[in-house]
């Protein structure tokens, strides 16, 4: 069990998999859109896009390392692992964090412990980046970039595809779900955006849809 700590997020993938995370793991709670909750109450007013220097800070519990780093995805837990406040930032890593402190979500046995982690940086390196540039120039970009649309959607195809094949014979990428699902499954949900025929991709499918009806 995790003591009461807060999650500082911006509405997108990441903060998705970081607030699924936190409302499966109990004791955090999840603050979006930059509102920051102490005891309840907010402390500071919802950031602008483009506007998250202040976004981190939670009272004085973040260091500044953390506010400098001007990304809004952090979370403090106020009994860290020497009793005292411990804040954390990037999605891996706190993922990672909630997996190690509450003991769910990441396989004890030392093998798929580290297929476990591994799933997991492919997502943090791979996926996450990848389908965030696809997503940027396919739908966003104020002016069409052909090359930059090219480049990204033959890598996004070529992520999922490797995906489907670790899933084609297992219901989750390490055998049982687990952060990596989590850090993965807001981002390769949106395949619609990214101009991935879901259909070419069965077993990603299939995932999505098994993790889709879990309550969290």
């Amino acid at each position: 069990h995790v003591n009461r700590g807060q999650l500082v997020s911006l509405l997108g993938p990441s903060g998705c998999g970081k607030t699924t995370a936190l409302r499966a793991i109990a004791g955090f709670e999840p603050v979006t859109s930059g509102v920051i909750l102490l005891d309840g109450q907010p402390v500071s007013r919802p950031h602008q896009k483009g506007e998250f220097t202040d976004s981190a800070m939670i009272a004085d519990e973040v260091p500044r390392h953390v506010e400098d780093v001007d990304h809004v995805l952090a979370i403090v837990d106020p009994d860290g692992p020497d009793g005292e406040p411990v804040s954390v930032f990037e999605s891996g890593a706190m993922l990672l964090y909630l997996a190690e402190k509450s003991g769910q979500f990441l396989p004890a046995e030392q093998r798929r412990r580290w297929e476990a982690i591994s799933w997991l940086m492919f997502q943090v390196a791979g996926v996450g980046p990848n389908l965030g540039h696809a997503g940027y120039y396919r739908n966003r970009a104020p002016e069409p970039v052909p090359a930059a649309v090219e480049r990204f959607s033959k890598e996004v195809e070529r992520l999922y595809s490797v995906m489907d094949g670790r899933l084609a014979e297992r219901e989750y990428l390490a055998d049982t779900y687990s952060i990596a699902d989590i850090a993965g499954f807001p981002w390769l949900r949106m395949y619609e955006r990214m101009g991935v025929v879901i259909d070419h991709f069965p077993n990603v499918a299939r995932w999505l849809e098994t993790i889709a009806k879990r309550p969290a």
